[in-house]
């Protein structure tokens, strides 16, 4: 079944282990590897890499899935594609309205 692709801005959530305790987190992507420019709804699109900065201070970045669609040889990033870094752990929960891949 085809899933919404993720582009700059689109929400990510999660958790964070890298505290007295294991706390819920969640943020947007804020930069992606692009190197051919691609939009989507005029936003560049997310591919694998992006970064996923969390509210608490720590970064993660988007394991991107798609095995169809890619820009400039990277893949590009599917909602529901994990979002993983130092003691973050999470997943793409937001994406295009109108583009989906996969």
């Amino acid at each position: 079944m085809p899933k919404q692709i993720a582009r700059i801005g689109d929400a990510w959530a999660g958790t964070c282990r890298n505290h007295d305790t294991v706390i819920a987190v969640n943020g947007v992507i804020t930069e992606t590897v692009n190197p051919d420019l691609a939009f989507d709804e005029g936003r560049l699109i997310a591919l694998d890499g992006a970064l996923c900065p969390a509210g608490c201070g720590h970064t993660g970045f988007v394991l991107a899935s798609s095995v169809l669609t890619f820009t400039g040889g990277v893949r590009v990033a599917l909602i529901g594609d994990p979002v993983i870094g130092s003691g973050i752990v999470g997943n793409v929960v937001a994406g295009s309205a109108l583009t989906n891949s996969d």
